[in-house]
């Protein structure tokens, strides 16, 4: 008598079915049953999604720690493909799809036969915080004339006045640097509010005070600053002077939040802590 064994036989099925048995150990929060389906030499990368940092666990007894940690707050659900599956060498590769609370997710996954080898999730978008794209790009001119309607000028300017009055900043990004710009740059594509402090005058200024001779050796296209758009005088290797003043271009320009905050205006600032108690802009 032959019996037919109900086991996963394609690379489609092996991961459908290792995503749902996964799905269902976190929305148990049994963090056991959800180790158990990584193989005992086995690496997860997360990339905010759970963690809200950069972590790496490895093995069953980090995968274990890592649920126990961030499952219940999470709330991932919904994981699946987003393209077909693949197989060489008897590892499966799948790119695969997921949601959390805060969002949604992408990720990869590869699966041996003792389990899943790596895994990987990034949190992609951020729910109520999409990106602009397509029908929810901005519009840019705004054409025909209605009451009340306000220049670029003057709508940047409430903006700006509001901050801190009727729209409390959900973020606080601690120094006005490169990186720092950036981060506020995307903050405000997504309309996330939020706020950048630095001790300098001006955006950008770090700069200066410890990187005299600094030149940014990147191509134009490659790692331009989320905006403005580069000039194209500005092509090729640009030196420190170069990047402080589109930095500034950024504060003057196109109304990000940047705030020159001194020692005597910032006050409760923990670094351990990483707790803002309150700000002040200079002059108030």
């Amino acid at each position: 008598m032959s019996q037919t064994l109900d086991t996963p036989t394609s690379a489609r099925e092996r991961v459908d079915a290792w995503l749902a048995e996964f799905e269902d150990a976190l929305a148990a929060r049994d963090a056991d049953r959800a180790a158990a389906l990584f193989a005992p030499a086995s690496f997860w990368r997360d990339l905010v999604a759970f963690t809200w940092n950069v972590t790496t666990v490895e093995n069953r007894d980090g995968v274990a720690g890592l649920v126990r940690a961030t499952a219940e707050r999470t709330g991932a659900h919904g994981f699946h493909v987003t393209e077909e599956p693949t197989e060489a060498d008897g590892v499966v590769q799948a790119w695969i799809g997921f949601a959390t609370a805060a969002g949604r997710g992408r990720g990869h996954l590869r699966l041996t036969g003792e389990g899943a080898w790596t895994l990987l999730t990034t949190l992609h978008e951020l729910t109520g915080h999409e990106e602009p794209a397509g029908p929810r790009r901005p519009n840019g001119v705004e054409h025909g004339v209605r009451r009340g309607r306000l220049t670029w000028a003057e709508a940047r300017d409430a903006e700006r006045a509001a901050l801190g009055v009727a729209v409390q900043p959900y973020v606080v990004v601690v120094g006005g640097g490169q990186g720092g710009i950036a981060l506020g740059a995307r903050l405000r594509r997504l309309g996330v509010p939020h706020v950048v402090v630095d001790r300098h005058a001006h955006p950008g200024d770090q700069w200066r005070s410890r990187y005299k001779s600094l030149c940014l050796h990147r191509p134009r296209l490659v790692r331009p600053p989320p905006v403005p758009a580069v000039p194209r005088a500005l092509a090729g290797v640009r030196a420190e002077g170069q990047d402080r003043r589109l930095a500034g271009g950024l504060h003057g320009g196109h109304g990000d939040p940047v705030l020159a905050v001194h020692d005597v205006h910032a006050r409760g600032v923990r670094r351990r802590g990483r707790r803002v108690d309150r700000h002040a802009r200079p002059g108030r």
